[in-house]
């Protein structure tokens, strides 16, 4: 006997409208939104094995966790002195002689194996002497600011 279905079928959220020409048909031919298919069932299990492939979405790709960036340099020396932490260019001078910083402020940055890292403050204060200019080559450990 054969029977016309309407099936209601939901695939990865999307509802399908689903038209089954003989449910009892092996393979079974259905219109699923207006496009034809031939799908063979295999054992009497819900699980269908489609011959003409459906255009599907992908899922979408898992969200990565937020990951904390890691923490800039704070490269300090005695009495308020901003040293380089590594050999590098200095790029991005953020401050002037004179201007009020916060522990953690980017002063500058500084450019070391093709890595552009802030150089931040490493407490409260005032600048009181700027010893490098953009594009500046410095070395570990020299003097780059003071802070007072």
């Amino acid at each position: 006997m054969m029977t016309k279905k309407t099936l209601s079928v939901q695939v990865n959220g999307k509802v399908y409208s689903v038209e089954v020409q003989d449910i009892h048909a092996s393979p079974l031919e259905m219109r699923i939104d207006g496009v034809t298919y031939t799908v063979d069932v295999e054992d009497t299990t819900p699980t269908v094995v489609i011959d003409t492939p459906v255009a599907a979405s992908k899922p979408a790709a898992p969200k990565p966790k937020p990951v904390a960036p890691p923490a800039a340099p704070v490269a300090s020396g005695g009495a308020g002195e901003v040293r380089s932490p590594m050999p590098g260019v200095i790029l991005d001078i953020n401050v002037h002689v004179g201007d009020e910083v916060k522990k953690g402020d980017p002063l500058c940055a500084l450019e070391a194996m093709k890595m552009k890292s802030a150089i931040r403050a490493p407490k409260d204060g005032t600048v009181s002497k700027v010893e490098v200019q953009n594009g500046a080559k410095v070395n570990h450990n020299d003097l780059l600011m003071v802070i007072a």
